[in-house]
């Protein structure tokens, strides 16, 4: 199967915001069809959540079935896509070869595939309902000097604390590769760099000492956009002599 150029996959793209934050090499499938909620699952996947509750079997279902979706849109062998299994800290296991995330929720799911060419390293996506945090949680999520600059940076139409938390959740997906290991929120700090009215650009200060000596040399890139339902965030680890265009 012929391996389809940066161009068409960006050209092929759904157009919503995931395709404005993350390279042209990046494949992306979203869960638009009632049907890819429902069925599609493999007996290896579908013995991993028999137990689970009926909205996180339908979360599952919509993740692998992106995932899938994903990998044909590389060109990926069709006799290499199979089961997706569950890691220890609950990543989905990709074929060797391959890089991505996937993020769902009740009513969204999207994931974003690569392959792993050296060109990137690792991937996080996350998408969350863009209403306000529940009370008390902004604290868990941000220092008090970073919640105001937060605050103030944050476009208008866009909740400040939920963007917040769905880029560090971006973050730690995309770092997991590298430390392999829960992570705090208080582990990194978000400085907002830029929003051209469509799309915006963070910058992540690593304040946990053993997280940075692991990132060093490494160049992280990080957007997000957003609508009236949805705040969307990507976040790519890359070699810094070797970071992906736009």
């Amino acid at each position: 199967m012929i391996k389809p150029s940066s161009d068409a996959l960006r050209h092929t793209a759904p157009p919503y915001p995931f395709a404005h934050l993350l390279p042209p090499s990046v494949a992306i499938a979203r869960a638009d069809q009632a049907a890819q909620w429902e069925d599609g699952l493999l007996p290896e996947e579908q013995a991993l959540i028999r137990a689970a509750v009926p909205k996180r079997q339908r979360e599952f279902t919509a993740g692998r079935n992106c995932a899938r979706a994903a990998m044909r849109a590389l060109g990926w062998p069709e006799h290499q896509i199979g089961a997706i299994g569950v890691g220890a800290h609950r990543e989905p296991l990709l074929p060797p070869g391959l890089i991505g995330s996937i993020t769902h929720s009740a009513h969204f799911c999207a994931a974003a595939l690569a392959r792993d060419d050296g060109t990137l390293l690792s991937l996080g996506i996350d998408a969350d309902a863009n209403k306000p945090l529940e009370p008390g949680l902004e604290t868990l999520l941000m220092q008090a000097d970073e919640q105001l600059h937060w605050r103030s940076a944050t476009p208008a139409g866009c909740h400040a604390a939920i963007l917040a938390f769905s880029l560090k959740e971006a973050f730690f997906k995309a770092v997991f590769p590298r430390c392999r290991r829960y992570l705090e929120f208080s582990n990194v700090r978000l400085e907002h760099r830029s929003f051209d009215g469509e799309t915006g650009q963070v910058h992540f200060v690593v304040l946990d000492p053993t997280l940075r000596a692991q990132l060093q040399g490494l160049e992280l890139d990080a957007r997000y956009g957003f609508d009236p339902e949805l705040v969307y965030s990507a976040v790519t680890l890359a070699k810094a002599c070797s970071s992906a265009s736009r």
